[in-house]
């Protein structure tokens, strides 16, 4: 991954994880705030400015995407928690 990248990814991810207070299941309430079992761009944007992450729209599209294994425009909880257990050596 290219450096930037890499640097974004791991902000989010340090950023969610201090936010839910280490929790996952925490961080999926913050993030499924509309409580419908999938987090859509939408939803995974606010959730993002509501814990003070602000990113620009290439780089939202491209941690959403990253996020979204599967890539079927929504995150469920299992592609949160598999971002969730990566280390910031893993985004090279």
């Amino acid at each position: 991954l290219q450096l930037h990248k890499k640097r974004i990814l791991t902000y989010v991810l340090h950023k969610i994880k201090e936010v839910s207070e280490q929790n996952p299941e925490k961080c999926w309430t913050i993030m499924d705030d509309r409580k419908i079992g999938i987090i859509q761009y939408e939803d995974f944007r606010n959730a993002l400015i509501k814990v003070g992450l602000y990113l620009t729209k290439k780089e939202l599209g491209w941690v959403f995407n990253f996020i979204d294994n599967n890539q079927d425009g929504c995150i469920n909880y299992f592609e949160l928690l598999e971002f969730w257990a990566f280390s910031p050596s893993v985004f090279e």
